[in-house]
């Protein structure tokens, strides 16, 4: 079982339950040494490392299945590489898997910051109708 955390659609239950089959118990954290961009034409975020003061908020989930891991592996597909990282999860620190951007795709990452409040009000929409599909 691998902690996994998340920075950008996966933070959101709608998207997170779609794609997973058991529950998980999830509290806020931060990724410290990454910032996150908003990818040009799309709802979604990438992360990429930076210097040691860059950090991005996001959700850690405890405990995931394998089978779920690998549903998460597939959904994310080539862009992404899972690495293993250290969260601030409350007071503790937490190892834990992100899908961070493969270098080879870091062109995708645009300059501009991602916004999780503006995806929670109109992108996760757009979101959810474009990759409804996802089996």
């Amino acid at each position: 079982m691998i902690n996994i955390f998340t920075y950008g659609s996966l933070m959101f239950a709608p998207v997170w339950d779609s794609l997973v089959t058991n529950h998980y118990p999830s509290e806020p954290a931060v990724l410290g040494g990454y910032r996150r961009f908003a990818v040009s034409g799309e709802e979604y975020p990438v992360i990429v490392p930076d210097n040691n003061h860059a950090c991005v908020q996001g959700v850690v989930y405890f405990a995931v299945s394998p089978a779920d891991l690998a549903r998460l592996d597939d959904f994310e597909g080539a862009y992404y590489q899972r690495k293993a990282v250290y969260v601030i999860a409350g007071s503790k620190r937490v190892l834990a898997d992100v899908y961070a951007l493969h270098p080879d795709y870091y062109n995708l990452a645009s300059n501009q910051p991602w916004d999780a409040e503006r995806f929670s009000r109109t992108g996760i929409y757009r979101f959810m109708e474009r990759y409804k599909g996802f089996e």
